[in-house]
């Protein structure tokens, strides 16, 4: 439901990332795996073969993620630093 949810923010919304929170590293794991295995509806193409899914770790994210996976910890650390203005 998560990933059918997320692939029509991004190809239907145009919506230009998704933040899925898990609260336990296992959770994110699995959601991991469950994007990777999705087959999208029309051709049937993997999810991620359309769209770059990647975790939060403690050096950020990459640009091109759509699709970012997290727990709330390193979520919070990303924030602290834009109030702090160093992400602009």
């Amino acid at each position: 439901m998560a990933v059918t949810s997320s692939y029509r923010l991004l190809h239907h919304a145009k919506a230009t990332r998704v933040l899925f929170l898990v609260d336990r590293n296992n959770l994110g794991r699995q959601t991991l795996r469950e994007y990777a295995g999705y087959a999208t509806p029309g051709d049937g193409r993997k999810f991620t073969e359309l769209f770059n899914v990647d975790r939060l770790t403690g050096s950020g994210m990459l640009d091109s993620s759509a699709v970012v996976i997290s727990t709330i910890q390193p979520t919070r650390a990303i924030g602290a630093d834009f109030q702090q203005g160093e992400l602009l």
